[in-house]
C-alpha cells in the first residue's frame, strides 16, 4: 500500500510550525537533533488525518492554528493540537435559488403527479 505524500506546500507550513513551538523550548519539547525527525513525523500525521487538504483554503488555516497552538501551549503539543485550533473553513458560496416561472413549475408538479398515480396503479 503507497501512501501518499504531502505537497511541498503542506510540508513547509508543518516544518515552520514545528519550528515556531521547538523555539519557545516548553517543557517537553524534542531535544534539537530530532527536530527534523519530528518534523516528518508531524507532517505524516497531519497530512493523513480524515480529511482532504486544499493549498488555498487550508494553508492560511494551518498557519493559523500553528501559530493559536504556540500561544496557548504550555507543554510540547502533540498534532492533535493543531488541528484542534484549526480555524473554521470558510462556508462555501450558495447558488441562488433558481428562479422559475410559477405557472411551469406547477404544471411540472401536476405531470409529475399524474405520472406517480399511474405508476401506482400498475400491477
Amino acid at each position: 500500500m503507497t501512501q501518499q505524500l504531502a505537497p511541498a506546500w503542506f510540508h513547509n507550513a508543518v516544518v515552520e510550525g514545528v519550528q515556531r513551538l521547538h523555539v519557545l523550548s516548553l517543557p517537553g519539547t524534542p531535544a534539537a537533533e530530532t527536530v527534523t525527525l519530528t518534523a516528518q513525523v508531524w507532517i505524516d500525521t497531519l497530512w493523513h488525518m480524515p480529511r482532504f487538504w486544499d493549498e488555498a483554503r487550508d494553508l492560511p488555516r494551518l498557519q493559523e492554528a500553528f501559530r493559536t497552538t504556540a500561544q496557548r501551549a504550555e507543554r510540547w503539543p502533540a498534532p492533535r493540537n493543531v488541528m484542534d485550533n484549526l480555524p473554521r473553513a470558510p462556508d462555501v458560496p450558495q447558488l441562488p435559488a433558481p428562479k422559475g416561472d410559477r405557472e411551469k413549475i406547477r404544471a411540472y408538479q401536476a405531470q409529475a403527479r399524474e405520472l406517480l398515480t399511474k405508476w401506482k396503479a400498475k400491477p
